[in-house]
């Protein structure tokens, strides 16, 4: 058998990683998924409830799991911050000569600063 670096090790008989716990049996999912990108996918992204209720988004390979309260907290954090780039964006814009920026801004956008961010923006790119 092959050790994971998590512990887990390579079952021939689940032909499976399982948790080794001496009994090498496959660890039950008790996640429920609640939406997958493309159904059947399980590379695909997609959003899950745990069973202690935190909720996973599983978006680019990368799995968050969050309670709802941190979700709700991140996204109000996320429009603050867009608010506080429009605003610098703006004022920028407003007299790009009193401002000591090195470099040209007149390109910067907020839709192309957010969509480094996104993988399915960079995917159809």
């Amino acid at each position: 058998m092959s050790h994971y670096t998590d512990g887990r090790v390579w079952s021939e008989k689940h032909q499976a990683w399982v948790l080794d716990d001496g009994h090498n049996e496959p660890a039950a999912n008790t996640d429920r998924e609640l939406w997958r990108e493309r159904p059947g996918d399980f590379y695909a992204d997609s959003i899950h409830v745990t069973q202690t209720g935190g909720i996973g988004m599983k978006v680019g390979g990368v799995v968050t799991v969050r309670t709802l309260y941190e979700w709700h907290a991140a996204m109000h954090e996320a429009d603050e911050m867009r608010h506080l780039l429009e605003r610098i964006h703006q004022l920028v814009e407003d007299d790009l000569t009193s401002c000591k920026v090195p470099g040209d801004l007149s390109h910067w956008t907020i839709e192309a600063e957010t969509r480094k961010y996104d993988p399915h923006a960079k995917a159809a790119e």
